[in-house]
Parts: C-alpha cells; sequence; structure tokens
C-alpha cells in the first residue's frame, strides 16, 4: 500500500501516472543499491518535483544528491531543499552557500576551480572571496552549481556512485534485503488488487 502511495503521487505531481510509475521503478532499482530506503528517494524526488524541477531531471538529480548526502553523512532531504531554493531562485546567495557548507560540501572553492577552469576571468586564478563578490552581484546562477555537482558527481568525481559504495556495509544490506522483501510484497499485492479491494 505504501508504495503504491509513492507511485501514485509521483503521477500526480508530474501530471503523468505512466511517467511517475517509471519514476518511481527507477528510483526502486536506485534504492537496490543505496543506503536510501524507496521512500527517502522518494519523497527528496517529490521535493524536486515541488521545486520544478523537469521529470527527466529527477531521477538523475536525486541519484546525484544521494551520492552526495551518503558521502557526507547528512539527510539527502536537506541537500534536496537546498538546491531547490537556489533553483528557484536562479541564483547562489552567501546564505545557500553557508547551508552547502554546513553540510560539508564546499561549494564556493568548487565554484572558484570551475570559473578558472572555464577561463572566466581569462588566465587569472579565481579566489573563494572573487566568488562571494559575484554571490553579492547575483552573478552566480544556478546554472553553475549544477555544473559542480555535475562534476563532483559524474564518473571520476570524488562523490561518483557513492551510495553503492555505501549499499556495501552490512546495515545497507539488511535493509536491500527488507526493500526486495517489501518488493515482493507489493508484487502479491498488485497480482491480488482485484480480490483484496473488492
Amino acid at each position: 500500500g505504501q508504495y503504491e502511495l509513492l507511485e501514485r503521487s509521483l503521477g500526480i505531481l508530474i501530471d503523468d501516472m505512466d511517467r511517475g510509475s517509471e519514476i518511481f521503478n527507477e528510483l526502486n532499482e536506485m534504492a537496490l543499491k543505496s543506503p536510501f530506503t524507496l521512500t527517502e528517494l522518494a519523497t527528496g524526488a517529490k521535493q524536486l518535483v515541488a521545486y520544478n524541477f523537469a521529470e527527466n531531471e529527477v531521477v538523475d538529480t536525486t541519484r546525484r544528491l544521494g551520492d552526495i548526502s551518503s558521502a557526507l553523512g547528512v539527510p539527502m532531504e536537506r541537500l534536496v531543499y537546498n538546491l531547490g531554493q537556489i533553483r528557484a531562485q536562479t541564483v547562489l546567495n552567501a546564505r545557500d552557500a553557508r547551508d552547502f557548507a554546513n553540510a560539508g560540501l564546499a561549494i564556493v572553492p568548487m565554484l572558484a576551480q570551475l570559473y578558472t577552469e572555464q577561463k572566466r576571468f581569462g588566465d587569472q586564478v579565481v579566489t573563494t572571496a572573487q566568488v562571494y563578490d559575484m554571490m553579492s552581484k547575483k552573478m552566480v546562477s544556478y546554472g553553475d552549481v549544477m555544473q559542480v555537482i555535475n562534476k563532483i558527481t559524474n564518473e571520476g568525481g570524488k562523490f561518483y556512485d557513492f551510495q553503492a559504495k555505501q549499499a556495501e556495509t552490512l546495515r545497507v544490506q539488511i535493509n536491500n534485503l527488507t526493500l526486495a522483501f517489501n518488493n515482493m510484497l507489493n508484487d502479491i499485492g498488485e497480482e491480488h488488487q482485484g480480490t483484496l479491494t473488492a
């Protein structure tokens, strides 16, 4: 019953029940290789939809934030909220940068490195002070933040596939066994739904 509610709520939020089911199934597969439960991943995905992330961005962004969250040991909803705020504002401000830093994600030095690599200011090395100055002028875009998040969670990035690395622990393997059992019960429930609801 709980999985059915999650699946339906995703479909309702994105105005497409079939696509909601697809997203739910993708999150279910992710949960099998993650320290997060399906409920935690689906809740994060629903929050992203509420922050106006497109349905084709939801699973990938959930995966990326899950990788960062599992590496830093912070609740994923904290990172979802922070990124959602930045997306809603379209720019990174000092408060949101501080929230990332408090979670263990040093976004400002990473942005300085990104801008230096992109040669935003020619051959000049961009400092964190310059990034803070850019933030005060609303010059650090949501797109810049996503470039950093993508870079650190792409293959070769320091947080790449961290959920799978955490999933190798005994605690997570036990949780995943519970998820597999719950999936089996859900399948049985779906098979017999007509009988059970009649």
